[in-house]
């Protein structure tokens, strides 16, 4: 059976701090917190698997494991690493301000490096790839006005409306209020998807999450290239909320909800 080639762990080394200072205390397992409304904090626990494997410990004690030289068969870590839904209250609830979600996508990152992520992940990869995540239509909506676009230079452009690949999952009238009340703001504004045939607007997120750090990375240089053509630029307004973590270097980037209320 084939397991984990453990030479390779590079995306764990980083994280390594982590699971050797982890207390095993069980907090994100099963805490309980009343004046929190928590309990039990782990939902892959709750409607997946009660097992300690499946748990924000499990992940902390497996990536110790493997670290350490530990060999386990490819097929069961994939089970237990991709049914973890990254939702973060494992980190939100340790009382050291560790992340287990962090050390899951470590996990990823390695089973992904090593050609062992499940094929329903894959295939989520290769459809991504495909569509590029927005569709023609879409992009008709979003466009900014022609004339609009044909009167703003790169160098008088100081703001950009970026839908990110998860635009598609949005309803589309709503994208285009928005990009109208940014447009009210900020009159020099453009569009991402400036010649209405760029459809390449993901910041690698998604690939991110299914430990295909590769693509992510090729996505955000590809993304963040398009934005510096923009001399002037001063902020980027984003509808996707799941791209903040991906600029976070970067204080231009801000989600719409966030603009709106500054």
């Amino acid at each position: 059976m084939k397991s984990i080639v453990t030479r390779s762990l590079t995306p764990l080394e980083d994280s390594a701090t982590q699971f050797y200072h982890c207390a095993n205390c069980n907090y994100c397992v099963d805490a309980v917190w009343d004046e929190r409304e928590i309990e039990h904090v782990c939902p892959t626990l709750q409607h997946h698997s009660p097992a300690l494997s499946f748990s924000g410990r499990g992940y902390m004690n497996l990536a110790r494991a493997l670290y350490e030289g530990e060999e386990f068969p490819l097929t069961t870590v994939a089970d237990r690493v991709f049914t973890c839904t990254t939702c973060g209250n494992c980190e939100r609830i340790c009382p050291i301000d560790l992340s287990p979600r962090d050390m899951n996508m470590g996990l990823r990152q390695v089973l992904f490096d090593q050609g062992a992520a499940p094929t329903a992940i894959l295939e989520y990869r290769e459809q991504h790839l495909a569509t590029e995540a927005i569709s023609a239509e879409l992009i008709q909506h979003i466009k900014v006005d022609k004339a609009l676009v044909e009167s703003i230079s790169l160098d008088a452009v100081d703001t950009v409306f970026l839908t990110g690949c998860t635009g598609e999952n949005l309803v589309s009238s709503e994208i285009h209020a928005a990009l109208d009340i940014v447009q009210q703001v900020h009159p020099n504004v453009d569009s991402i998807f400036r010649d209405g045939a760029d459809v390449n607007g993901c910041c690698g997120k998604v690939f991110k999450e299914i430990g295909d750090t590769a693509a992510a990375n090729e996505q955000l240089r590809g993304l963040s290239a398009k934005l510096n053509v923009y001399p002037n630029l001063a902020r980027v307004i984003h509808v996707a909320t799941s791209c903040s973590d991906r600029f976070e270097d970067d204080p231009r980037v801000i989600d719409f909800p966030q603009w709106l209320t500054r």
